[in-house]
């Protein structure tokens, strides 16, 4: 699955033996976990994408973990006001990491 600018043929992984990069081969491509998962579910090769869009596919059985000790960094960030007064017409948000 492509997320923004990373390289979607290019798979940057944690391993028990440090970082590594996958060179995929990779026919098509999307950013949209629902799509991917379905591709796989629908026998077109393995994925990699967030845990958030395949958990409940995993835990039913429709999909299986093909590298359960190598894991994907996920940024997410938040915005949120600081306090409801200020949600309607307030400038006060700020951005977590």
């Amino acid at each position: 699955m492509r997320e923004l600018d990373q390289n979607f043929d290019v798979w940057r992984l944690k391993r028990p033996q440090g970082l590594g990069t996958i060179n995929a081969t990779v026919p098509f491509s999307n950013n949209n976990g629902q799509i991917a998962s379905q591709w796989a579910m629908d026998g077109h090769g393995i994925i990699l994408c967030s845990i958030w869009d395949v958990d409940a596919r995993l835990k039913n059985g429709r999909l299986v973990r093909m590298l359960p000790k190598y894991l994907q960094d996920a940024d997410v960030s938040a915005i949120y006001p600081l306090r409801l007064t200020e949600f309607h017409g307030g400038t006060g948000v700020r951005s977590v990491s």
